[in-house]
């Protein structure tokens, strides 16, 4: 039996001073979920640091995925697992689609990528997160425009 190569992957949310202490409690927890799952094997944990913009275990995570060294990856939360819930998603749903699939964990909503009914879901995550980028978007122009013509008013004189 040819055992899931699993994948832990996590985004702290800041440079901590003790990352070995970090490492080893993520490390321990990633041993007891693989452990409960007898076709599973830990292949491996990948890190980032939150605010740093070059995401290196993430690619290396990626690239991994690639040439079929993972089959799933455990990701704390959309939130975590990408810069935004449209990238998290946009990356799960492209890893479902890629041949061999590779199932992405958000342990937080409980999804699944490679479950039908949780994959739709997780569209849908991503889609609401499209929609509500969009409308903060519109309503930014807005708002700007209302200020501008605000300001010509007060300029002329119009409003006080």
């Amino acid at each position: 039996m040819n055992k899931k190569q699993v994948a832990v992957y996590r985004r702290l949310k800041e440079q901590l001073p003790d990352e070995t202490s970090v490492y080893s409690s993520i490390q321990a927890y990633a041993k007891e979920v693989v452990a409960e799952h007898e076709d599973w094997e830990l292949a491996g944990i990948y890190l980032d640091e939150g605010g740093v913009k070059a995401r290196e275990g993430f690619e290396r995570l990626l690239l991994d995925c690639k040439t079929g060294k993972i089959d799933v990856i455990l990701a704390q939360s959309t939130s975590r697992f990408g810069r935004n819930a449209i990238e998290a998603v946009d990356t799960a749903l492209t890893l479902s689609w890629q041949k061999p699939p590779v199932g992405v964990v958000f342990q937080d909503e409980k999804l699944d990528s490679l479950v039908p009914d949780e994959f739709d879901k997780l569209y849908y995550i991503g889609l609401k997160a499209a929609m509500d980028k969009r409308v903060h978007s519109c309503a930014m122009r807005y708002s700007h425009a209302i200020r501008k013509q605000r300001e010509q008013l007060e300029k002329r004189g119009a409003v006080q």
